[in-house]
């Protein structure tokens, strides 16, 4: 894109705010490791349709390789795939679960973490939100501290507002006929539909053509893939829904 003339020598500096950096993935399962001293085989919890999903997995396997341990893709859609490779896991002794980084399993977390304790298996998490309901580990930054520091840098430098902040939060939460509505751009094998939520969220769901496939959505929130779906409605139903979770989640955290 022009902005760094090598990665080598880049010219210059970008600074911002980040939920992950790519090594924390293979720390995440060191520290599981350490409050599980006997795991020996580690299940990765992931979206496939997520493509950063896909590539946290490749590094996490890399990592559990590097510390002798086992790991376990285990792709997931929903919650009854996460039954499912839980319970799986559940019968052999020595696992562990690292549920990767996912809207998914975020919108499921009180599910998972029930479910997680339930079959009596030590699991790290990517959010904060998931001890808060009694998981037993995490690792990753505090989300409620970057929304903190965005609404420091807005005040400091007003022309570089963030996109995300605290207060835009609120104010879309108070105000719920507020939200906006769904916009539709381009038309045919390029249409595509875009809501914008104040400043704080962008949903939008594309419509995807293969050859000799049926027609496919894809729907994302703030870059943030969330799968493809066979009906556009179903994709807009499936962003509003994550929407909501996340207004309450932030707003309780």
């Amino acid at each position: 894109m022009g902005y760094a003339k090598t990665l080598a020598r880049p010219g210059g500096n970008i600074t911002g705010f980040a939920l992950l950096e790519l090594s924390m993935l293979g720390k995440s399962i060191e520290i599981l490791k350490q409050i599980a001293p006997a795991m020996a085989r580690v299940a990765l919890i992931y979206n496939p349709d997520n493509p950063n999903s896909v590539i946290y997995r490749q590094i996490a396997e890399e990592a559990s390789g590097r510390i002798g341990i086992e790991p376990i893709a285990s792709p997931i859609h929903g919650f009854s795939d996460i039954d499912r490779a839980v319970a799986s896991l559940a019968a052999n002794p020595n696992s562990g679960i690292y549920f990767l980084p996912d809207v998914s399993t975020l919108a499921l977390r009180k599910e998972v973490v029930d479910l997680t304790a339930r079959h009596r298996l030590p699991a790290i998490y990517w959010d904060t939100s998931f001890v808060k309901l009694g998981g037993l580990a995490f690792y990753g930054a505090d989300r409620i501290d970057l929304f903190r520091a965005f609404e420091r840098r807005k005040n400091s430098n007003p022309r570089a507002g963030p996109i995300l902040t605290m207060e835009n939060i609120h104010s879309v939460q108070a105000n719920p006929m507020d939200r906006g509505q769904w916009t539709r751009w381009g038309r045919g094998m390029c249409e595509g539909w875009s809501l914008e939520i104040g400043m704080a969220f962008h949903g939008s769901v594309v419509r995807r053509d293969r050859s000799g496939e049926p027609t496919r959505w894809i729907a994302s929130i703030n870059s943030s893939a969330l799968g493809e779906f066979l009906e556009r409605e179903i994709a807009m139903h499936r962003v509003e829904g994550l929407v909501e979770a996340s207004m309450v989640l932030v707003l309780h955290d």
